[in-house]
């Protein structure tokens, strides 16, 4: 193939490359839809409970169900850009007393001067563990407490601002994807790739018919303002006493008929403590069943006698997932496509610099491993993949002069932070100053990892042809670019 057919090919493979890809969450049109409309039940659940008068239901409605930064759904939604959305409230100074009562022209004013960058949604789609496993509940409670707390203050409005914020983290407890997906024991983009995999293989919700949960579910069916029809969904629900309905996550919460239901009357739950505490003067209990277990047992694994997996029982009021074994501590393979462009610098003047790209799928395996061993302890610390591809290597200053072959690199990711070390070996057939040679390029990286993507260093030996064939060091300098091949598979550790 022409060189620079080669090099149209590797350019367009690059600029697909870099597309960016959706966030690890539910998307943000389904936090709008469950959380405003949440808002609008539990609007009138109040009235009907005389918590709110029909003068405060809709001066909260002018407020909170406008097109602007301050509509329920889109203050529940932003909580994916930021790594604390507590950050956009103060909650001292002269924020503390804006928007008393049900006035929110203060608080709006407040609200609409924070901006939000950027890099605040660089940072918050990698520090983003709050949204995973018991701390999506922990979360949810410190805002709605806090927005209880703000409440019996008299600063209604500040409150629900809050509480918005406590609804998206509830939300994502609705997600298999985030329940999970063990986020600080993997790097971003396995992590990426597990909530993926929960998310599309759904998991199992029980559902208890309690007054309560019906009560809230009349009044979605009767709202008026309400998107969509919820007849359907209502009677999924209500005919689910005590039996399990299966839920998805992240752009598939319309897939079971009644999850995007139940959603809605558990979040407007939340926004009815609001109302309670504000009215009464008095904290809620609504949610003193919120309770996230997770319990180790033994089994026999690969290395060792004992292997340690989890059962994940989150509970709270009418719902509760059933016991599901941990896979991930069980074995699994992760797959990751991944593109990397990079420049090899030869470490001796007279030799040309060049340019290539490696393709490659790696897999990242999370195996069985015994309790308190040398191998245990390793693995607690890296993440450990291999990866099997192609490279191609064009010099820069003479088309003419060219390399390609297969390549395997082993991965090792120190977890919990964005550091990690690559050993690679490469196959090569050479095309250098009208020679042909075979060449066995190897060497080592760190890496320095941000989400679908990581920055490398590294040195290697290079054979190269002058005037002679020599082995010459070469520092290489590069990006990776990830692609989650979206599931995973039981494989060599099962």
């Amino acid at each position: 193939m022409p060189a620079i057919r080669l090099r149209i090919i590797l350019l367009s493979v690059l600029f697909l490359s870099i597309i960016p890809g959706h966030a690890y969450s539910f998307s943000g049109e389904e936090h709008v839809l469950v959380s405003r409309n949440a808002f609008l039940v539990s609007l009138a659940h109040a009235q009907k409970n005389d918590l709110l008068s029909g003068e405060e239901a809709q001066a909260l409605k002018a407020c909170f169900l406008e097109n602007d930064a301050m509509n329920y759904g889109h203050l529940s939604k932003i909580v994916d850009d930021v790594t604390d959305p507590s950050k956009l409230v103060k909650l001292y100074g002269p924020d503390i007393d804006a928007g008393r009562g049900v006035d929110c022209a203060r608080a709006k004013k407040l609200f609409l001067d924070r901006k939000i960058l950027f890099l605040d949604k660089i940072m918050a789609s990698k520090y983003n563990e709050d949204h995973f496993q018991g701390k999506t509940l922990t979360k949810f409670r410190e805002f709605n407490d806090l927005a209880q707390l703000y409440a019996l203050r008299g600063n209604l409005v500040w409150a629900l601002v809050l509480n918005a914020f406590a609804a998206h983290y509830l939300e994502d407890f609705f997600a298999p994807g985030h329940v999970l997906t063990p986020r600080t024991e993997v790097n971003n983009i396995s992590a990426r790739a597990l909530h993926d995999s929960w998310d599309n293989q759904g998991a199992d919700l029980g559902i208890k018919s309690t007054a309560k949960l019906m009560d809230y579910l009349e009044i979605l069916r009767e709202t008026k303002d309400v998107n969509g029809d919820a007849e359907a969904g209502v009677q999924a629900v209500t005919t689910l006493d005590r039996a399990y309905m299966k839920i998805y996550g992240d752009g598939l919460l319309k897939k079971t008929t009644g999850q995007k239901e139940l959603m809605i009357a558990e979040v407007a739950k939340t926004i009815t403590a609001v109302f309670h505490a504000y009215k009464t003067q008095k904290l809620s209990q609504f949610d003193s069943d919120f309770v996230v277990e997770i319990k180790t047992e033994k089994k026999a694994g690969l290395l060792g006698e004992d292997a340690s997996y989890e059962v994940i029982s989150p509970t709270f009021d009418d719902v509760a997932y059933r016991p599901i074994r941990r896979d991930y501590l069980l074995g699994r393979l992760v797959p990751i496509v991944e593109i990397a462009p990079y420049l090899s610098t030869p470490l001796r003047s007279g030799v040309n610099s060049r340019w290539g790209i490696e393709a490659d799928l790696a897999v990242y395996g999370i195996p069985k491993i015994g309790d308190d061993s040398a191998v245990s302890t390793f693995f607690d610390t890296f993440l450990v993949g291999v990866a099997l591809g192609y490279d191609y290597t064009d010099e820069i200053f003479n088309a003419t002069n060219y390399s390609h072959g297969p390549l395997i690199k082993f991965l090792f990711d120190i977890k919990n932070t964005d550091i990690g070390f690559c050993l690679y070996a490469k196959w090569k057939f050479n095309n250098e100053n009208d020679n042909t040679f075979q060449s066995f390029p190897f060497g080592g990286r760190m890496t320095f990892s941000r989400d679908f993507f990581s920055l490398y260093v590294g040195i290697g030996n290079e054979p190269r042809y002058t005037d002679r064939m020599e082995n010459i060091a070469t520092v290489y300098t590069g990006l990776t670019l990830y692609f989650p091949v979206g599931m995973t598979f039981g494989g060599m550790f099962d």
